[in-house]
Parts: C-alpha cells; sequence; structure tokens
C-alpha cells in the first residue's frame, strides 16, 4: 500500500474526499437529513402502483391481496384494522 496522504485542501476537507472531524462546519453541510414519513409514503406510491397494475393483468387467476401489517408499537391504527383483509 502507499503512503498515506497527508495535508489538507483549502477549503479544510481531506484531500481523500473524506470531511475531518477538525472541520465540523463542512460535516454539517455535506450531511443530507433523513426524508420524512411523508417523502418515503410519496416514494413507495409508484411501485406500489405499478405492482398492482401487474396484479390487475392476471385478471380470474387472482382473486385478491392479503393486507398483512406488521403489528407493534409504531402501527397506524388504520393499517392495524386492515391487518388480515383481503383487497
Amino acid at each position: 500500500m502507499g503512503a498515506p496522504v497527508r495535508g489538507r485542501c483549502d477549503d479544510g476537507r481531506d484531500p481523500t474526499g473524506v470531511p475531518t472531524v477538525a472541520n465540523p462546519d463542512l460535516v454539517r453541510r455535506i450531511v443530507v437529513p433523513a426524508p420524512s414519513e411523508a417523502d418515503v409514503t410519496a416514494a413507495l406510491r409508484m411501485p406500489d402502483w405499478m405492482q398492482r397494475q401487474t396484479w390487475a393483468g392476471l385478471g380470474d387467476m387472482m382473486s385478491g391481496v392479503q393486507i398483512i401489517a406488521i403489528l407493534d408499537q409504531n402501527t397506524r391504527p388504520e393499517h392495524s384494522t386492515r391487518n388480515g383483509q383481503i383487497d
């Protein structure tokens, strides 16, 4: 292996591109916040719609889809009531 790279870029970054702890302001600007629950829900609508379109193409071969919810403290009440139902 080669020798470790020493020194810093003019803007405080490590030359390898990894932010250093010595410059926490730079790290705060680089870190992207986690998406909100609404963002995640919206991002899942298209795959769900595409899956349902595929199922619709099966016609009479498929009678329905059973809803299976993970029942824990984070489950929304409206989701827990749908658990086990067939759409």
